[in-house]
């Protein structure tokens, strides 16, 4: 049971927004900075980000002068998006920075009520990261107890469970207050975006506002939000994630900013736990938005989608048994049967007779078959091929297990996975198995 829930993401929310401020500059002291290097300014869309401006530094001092006035909100500054700290910026004058890049937990601030409560914010949620990671641990050090005590492992559990609503119901009320005391500084709006109340549910908790306001939506906070609501209002299986990140894709308005933030935000997220609505989700985002360069560099990164039927086959090019590379493309002219298997995988050992017996009944007609091992070790996929009589030619291999190109390739990630293509190369059926496999032979083979 995961104790953490849902808020994994409020202690590291840092935001840009466009409610114009005033003329400003910013000074700043950071060491583990060499003279020679540039400082950075970096704003954020969204979860991107990208540099907005520098300025050189001289015995660890700078200074940034703002011709124009920035948008008030949050901003990174440092030698990198990665060697930087958070702060914001576009309300006060003239803030300061002091500090080391190497140590950012350890940066202050002065001359800046703004920044001075981000780092309250910050402090809280770093404390209570690591009172949940605690609680995590407890929780995991139980799964023994499970099966074997299966009435103490559930009162434990309860136990844990209510010290986190605790920890959560005092992180609620300490943004409730932040809120209250500070309505008009970004941190102050910012924990009011999160906090809740005894009616909040799946219905209310996003409003219109969340992705209509500027300041919710240059920066990872929207996106903080959504993975939120995925985590507490949404049932634990893929296709209700699927479901709900389409309703808030929907909720957002069209074509506006906060719908590209969602956008960005939840093919970023399903890229990690599912690349095939990943594709698709981002299939969409670049249709409704095809001069964003956010959209067309993030679908950029996007593994390539599973060859679809009808599709010509990709071709595989790998080592066979003997070391000798042999190509998926060298078999055109015959149906083929592309099999994906391992000699670890008990499915595909169990369905292996039926691959026997289809490819005994109609390699003299035209039909062979090119298996893909994802096997690691070269032993036991020859003892595996020479137990289960797999004697067709063509098997292959680069024994990197899951990582194996081939797999890659056809975005292969559970296994037996066949592809069956015609004689002139292209995809006619995927994951025939058994009487499935004999039907669609024999009305190709036998006509």
């Amino acid at each position: 049971m995961n104790i953490r829930h849902y808020l994994i993401a409020s202690a590291t929310l840092l935001i840009t927004n466009a409610s114009f401020g005033q003329k400003s500059t910013l000074k700043g002291s950071l060491l583990g900075v060499a003279p020679s290097e540039k400082i950075y300014l970096f704003k954020y869309f969204g979860s991107e980000l990208s540099k907005a401006d520098s300025t050189k530094i001289a015995d660890n001092q700078f200074e940034f002068k703002f011709k124009k006035a920035l948008p008030y909100g949050f901003y990174r500054v440092g030698l990198s998006a990665q060697k930087s700290v958070a702060l914001v910026l576009g309300k006060e004058a003239a803030p300061q920075i002091n500090g080391d890049l190497a140590q950012p937990e350890k940066i202050s601030f002065s001359n800046s009520p703004d920044n001075q409560l981000y780092l309250q914010y910050t402090e809280y949620n770093r404390t209570f990261g690591k009172n949940v990671a605690q609680l995590q641990q407890s929780a995991n050090s139980l799964g023994g107890l499970q099966e074997s005590e299966p009435a103490r492992f559930q009162s434990e559990m309860v136990k844990l469970k209510t010290k986190f609503d605790s920890l959560a119901n005092a992180q609620n009320d300490f943004y409730k207050k932040l809120n209250a005391e500070n309505p008009t500084l970004f941190v102050g709006k910012l924990a009011g975006l999160f906090m809740t109340d005894a009616k909040t549910d799946s219905s209310n908790y996003f409003r219109k506002e969340d992705f209509t306001n500027d300041e919710f939506l240059r920066g990872d906070m929207l996106g903080s939000k959504c993975n939120i609501f995925l985590q507490k209002f949404v049932k634990q299986d893929m296709t209700a994630w699927q479901t709900a990140a389409k309703a808030i894709v929907a909720f957002a308005p069209a074509k506006s900013d906060g719908r590209e933030v969602v956008y960005n935000t939840l093919v970023n997220l399903f890229m990690q736990i599912d690349q095939s609505f990943a594709v698709t989700l981002g299939a969409d985002y670049v249709k409704e938005y095809p001069k964003s360069n956010y959209a067309k560099n993030l679908v950029a990164r996007l593994p390539k989608p599973e060859p679809s039927v009808g599709e010509i086959a990709p071709n595989i090019k790998l080592k066979d048994r003997d070391g000798k590379e042999v190509e998926l493309s060298s078999l055109r002219g015959k149906v083929v049967l592309l099999d994906f298997w391992a000699s670890w995988c008990g499915p595909c050992r169990m369905e292996n007779p039926n691959v026997v017996k289809a490819y005994d009944h109609y390699k003299d007609k035209g039909f062979t078959i090119f298996s893909v091992s994802l096997d690691d070790n070269r032993d036991r996929w020859l003892q595996a091929i020479e137990k289960d009589k797999l004697s067709w030619p063509n098997h292959v291999s680069d024994l990197k297990g899951w990582r194996s190109a081939g797999a890659a390739l056809y975005q292969v990630h559970s296994i037996p996975a066949t592809f069956l293509i015609d004689r002139d190369g292209r995809i006619i059926a995927k994951n025939l198995r058994g009487a499935a496999l004999d039907n669609k032979l024999k009305s190709l083979l036998e006509k």
